[in-house]
């Protein structure tokens, strides 16, 4: 299948690319031992690395990396990254926006002190007829410090760039 990634040409030598989720697993599922010993069990048992589905499933699809590195301290975000001026497209030079809590009130992701993020992509996505992409927080990462929400796109007819939210 026909993946097409497009991204405003003034971007396009300092955006990280979108990379297969293959390339980009965690260390720590590197790092991991493919047997652990269960004494308490008096057994050797295989982990997760082991599992392909656990595997498979963490390196399928993209990665869409962020256009910046955002720190957060004492509640505060910040970043380095000062694009230039739009060429064409009218799009936020911010790599990250917020949403009012409220926006998830009686969700399980509500909390009355925190915002909803909103990190932007700069890069379009198209896929062939019939097909929809499918945004969704990377697969067993509950390792990062944010959450992503889950959404459908119809990229087969949305042309435009698509945002993602977290908490």
């Amino acid at each position: 299948m026909d993946v097409i990634f497009r991204c405003p040409p003034e971007l396009e030598s300092i955006l990280p690319k979108p990379i297969p989720a293959k390339r980009g697993l965690p260390d720590w599922l590197k790092a991991m031992p493919t047997h652990v010993d269960a004494a308490e069990l008096g057994l050797e048992l295989q982990t997760v690395k082991k599992c392909p589905p656990f595997v498979d499933a963490m390196g399928a699809g993209w990665l869409m990396p962020l256009a910046a590195d955002i720190h957060v301290e004492n509640g505060r975000f910040t970043w380095d990254w000062d694009p230039p001026p739009p060429s064409f497209a009218n799009y936020t030079r911010a790599p990250l926006s917020f949403h009012p809590n409220h926006q998830v009130i009686q969700t399980p992701f509500y909390e009355e002190d925190r915002q909803a993020l909103k990190f932007t992509n700069y890069w379009s996505v198209t896929l062939p007829k019939g097909y929809a992409m499918l945004a969704t927080h990377p697969v067993n990462r509950a390792d990062l410090p944010f959450r992503s929400l889950t959404g459908l796109v119809d990229a087969a007819n949305w042309k435009s760039l698509v945002h993602f939210p977290a908490i």
